[in-house]
């Protein structure tokens, strides 16, 4: 509905140009103003629209004044700017309760931060905490701290239904193609390029990622074409590089699955596979990190039962990450989205940024191999609040 949007704007801006040289317009330009309008509205912009567009479309022209199947004025009404622009107002706002704009602002453009506070607003698919999981964070601890502070599991409860939905489900049909230790070369199956390719189409679907398109495409970063840029996400996620061995990591791998390097793990910020290793009893979480006091910084706070940004210490497959950070209940194309911003616009290596009720920081080391450049690892955590 990007296209209708534009137009509502443009629409909008015409008249206030024309009450600004001319004054205000007579009920014969009003009309004919209208009568334009609509037969555009109609005949062009929404045309293919589904029906309920449709109506909220009708109902703004309504309340300019204008019949739109009698295609005349209504009985009794008189056209007025006002009423003109409470009509484009209407549409505009409907529109977005119904399908939020996938084209980045100006604002948003020129502030990376104001981009992933819309992220946030597009993850449609996040899940509720305490609705649609629960987590139990028990006891805090310092990254020094040796034991395992945690009795019971992380997670206490997930809605499994989340699984069906398109995004989840691609992903964790991704989440057995790897292997675990660095150092041995992945060979990656017919069936595993059709699942990563299933993966990249089902994220593409979403406003979320339309958003990071647009919005790469807007600064100069990313190819309009979609099919272009979904292979440019597949290389930079899937494309497999050196860490110990040719081929044995890549960014997807290491980010949202973890590896297992001398002996302790690496990576590894995704909930859905944290919970998913955890009802398989190959994770063992060991407590929250309790955050530090930084001189002269408020802000801090520590972490309740209904946070989506935590901090922990956990153990996976019997090999301990002292410490790692992650979302919990965000989409797998929020965190994709996300990472691929910092990654093309952010600064080297951190960004501050808000989502949501969170002030982030995220980390995005960049990984050069063979002459092209990947992920080598990107995460959350919670940044101070000055």
């Amino acid at each position: 509905m990007d296209i209708l949007r534009q137009f509502l704007a443009s629409k909008a801006n015409n008249i206030r140009v024309l009450v600004q040289k001319n004054g205000t317009p007579s009920e014969e330009q009003l009309s004919s103003y209208v009568t334009t309008l609509s037969q555009q509205l109609f005949g062009q912009v929404v045309a293919q629209a589904p029906a309920e567009i449709q109506t909220i479309c009708e109902e703004g022209v309504r309340r300019m004044g204008w019949n739109k199947q009698a295609k005349t004025k209504l009985s009794g009404s008189a056209f007025s700017v006002e009423s003109v622009l409470a009509g484009l107002a209407f549409i505009e706002n409907a529109i977005n309760a119904l399908t939020p704009s996938t084209t980045p602002t100006a604002e948003e453009l020129a502030n990376l931060s104001d981009a992933c506070k819309k992220l946030w607003q597009l993850d449609v698919n996040r899940l509720v905490p305490g609705v649609d999981y629960v987590i139990n964070l028990q006891e805090g601890k310092r990254v020094y701290d040796k034991g395992d502070f945690a009795d019971d599991p992380l997670f206490t409860f997930v809605d499994e239904r989340v699984f069906s939905k398109p995004t989840f489900r691609a992903f964790v049909a991704l989440l057995d193609n790897y292997v675990a230790e660095t150092g041995v070369t992945e060979v990656v199956s017919d069936a595993e390029r059709r699942e990563n390719s299933e993966f990249i189409r089902s994220i593409m679907a979403t406003p979320l990622m339309q958003y990071c398109h647009n919005y790469l495409v807007a600064v100069g970063k990313a190819p309009s074409d979609v099919s272009a840029f979904s292979r440019l996400l597949s290389e930079l996620w899937f494309g497999l590089y050196k860490r110990e061995t040719a081929n044995d990591s890549s960014g997807f791998e290491h980010v949202f699955l973890g590896e297992i390097k001398d002996g302790a793990v690496t990576g590894m910020h995704n909930w859905v596979h944290i919970y998913l290793e955890e009802k398989k009893k190959n994770f063992n979480y060991l407590g929250f990190i309790t955050p530090k006091r930084v001189p002269g910084v408020s802000g801090y706070h520590l972490p309740e039962a209904d946070q989506q940004l935590i901090t922990i210490q956990f153990e996976w497959k019997g090999c301990l990450k002292n410490v790692s950070s992650s979302f919990v209940g965000t989409s797998p194309e929020f965190e994709i989205a996300l990472y691929t911003l910092c990654f093309f616009v952010g600064n080297d290596e951190k960004d501050i940024v808000d989502c949501g009720p969170y002030h982030v920081e995220v980390t995005c080391f960049k990984y050069n191999s063979r002459g092209k450049t990947y992920i080598g690892t990107s995460f959350p955590a919670e940044a101070p609040l000055h």
